[in-house]
């Protein structure tokens, strides 16, 4: 067959991991795969995606880029399609270099290249985050998903260094590309306003997430300063859901607290424009996007500096070291009442866009893509 009439080959972007609820890296696999798309490019791309999630993607094809869809009824037949249905469908489907975007990566084939993302390597380095299901899936599996992989992209330094920690035979096999923080910037803000000042929290409920500790630094702001403030807890339900509602339950000022699960992005922007402060007091992060976004909507910002705020924001007022509740709270509570001048922190992050990001990415990919030789590929 001559290269005139030869079919297209494409790199393809693996969708599949989207759920019907976005956070963390959901939002990377969205924003990334958008702007993707919407970059000058010569590669054309296969979004590979759940059937409910074609209409994400459709209006941003370019001419020659196409959508496969696999269908995806629970989390067990995910991961059997990773295994067992991805590789003829790639092969199928001309697929030549795939770019997983969240961990899972099919067994390699001759026929196409592996490009895999690590957001972080908690279930290695914390596994008494994650239930014991997991721990002892992924514990095991991701093993298996760095050994398919020709490249390994990471979100962060820190998670560059764990990875190669844990994985040492990759070294000179990843690339750290940052994710873009500006997500939030096209937004318009809900018409949305609130009688009362308040603090926000924004994270998945998670137990690394040290979410009912934020819940007992506001006791303490409003047991020993009399603040007037309400406390604004945003996320999605996790391993650490149930002991956030008992604190709450317990807390004396629990009607001082909502809880909210799901929210609309434009009012997650107006809580972000109108909190009094935004606080962190996450112990362990990939990448961590809601300080991210916090700090780039101008918040007033109260973190634990975990290696990812230390990597990205190092040393600066209201960037704490320790978790102790006294020490944060009368901070805190003396910016409040002082109405001290919050830091701008936003320069540190102006070149985290998903633009930047994409760009890398396609970057990286045409270079993979150009010197991919299948014929050297062992099947794993």
């Amino acid at each position: 067959m001559s290269s005139a009439t030869a079919p297209s080959q494409f790199a393809a972007i693996d969708c599949l991991p989207l759920p019907a609820h976005f956070s963390g890296a959901a939002y990377y696999i969205y924003h990334l795969t958008h702007h993707l798309l919407g970059l000058p490019r010569n590669l054309p791309l296969a979004i590979v995606c759940k059937p409910g999630h074609r209409e994400l993607f459709e209006p941003m094809l370019q001419p020659g880029d196409k959508i496969v869809t696999v269908p995806v009824r629970n989390r067990a037949e995910q991961l059997l399609n990773y295994e067992r249905r991805l590789p003829a469908l790639l092969q199928k489907e001309n697929i030549r270099l795939f770019y997983a975007t969240h961990y899972m990566c099919p067994p390699r084939r001759e026929s196409y290249t592996i490009v895999n993302t690590f957001h972080d390597l908690g279930f290695l380095r914390f596994p008494r985050y994650y239930p014991l299901i997991k721990q002892l899936f992924f514990g095991r599996q991701l093993r298996q998903y760095v050994r398919r992989s020709d490249h390994v992209v990471t979100v962060s330094q820190a998670t560059n260094r764990d990875f190669l920690k844990f994985f040492p035979e990759m070294d000179g096999k990843t690339s750290v590309i940052y994710p873009g923080t500006d997500h939030l910037s096209s937004v318009t803000p809900a018409d949305v306003t609130r009688d009362r000042p308040f603090f926000l929290a924004v994270n998945t409920f998670e137990v690394r997430k040290n979410l009912p500790r934020v819940v007992e630094l506001f006791d303490y702001l409003k047991s020993e300063y009399q603040l007037s403030h309400q406390l604004i807890l945003v996320g999605h339900p996790a391993n650490g859901y149930r002991k956030l509602k008992k604190t709450i339950r317990k807390s004396e000022f629990n009607q001082d607290i909502v809880l909210a699960t799901s929210i609309p992005v434009d009012t997650l922007k107006r809580y972000y424009l109108d909190c009094s402060a935004f606080i962190n007091m996450s112990s362990f992060e990939g990448f961590g996007f809601t300080p991210m976004e916090a700090v780039r909507e101008g918040c007033r910002v109260f973190l634990y500096r975990n290696a990812v705020v230390a990597e990205i924001m190092g040393t600066q007022p209201g960037i704490f070291e320790h978790l102790s509740i006294r020490q944060w709270g009368d901070h805190i509570a003396n910016c409040i009442n002082k109405s001290h001048v919050a830091p701008d922190l936003s320069t540190l992050i102006q070149p985290l866009s998903w633009q930047n990001c994409a760009r890398a990415i396609l970057k990286k990919m045409e270079a993979l893509y150009s010197r991919a030789d299948a014929s050297k590929r062992i099947a794993v």
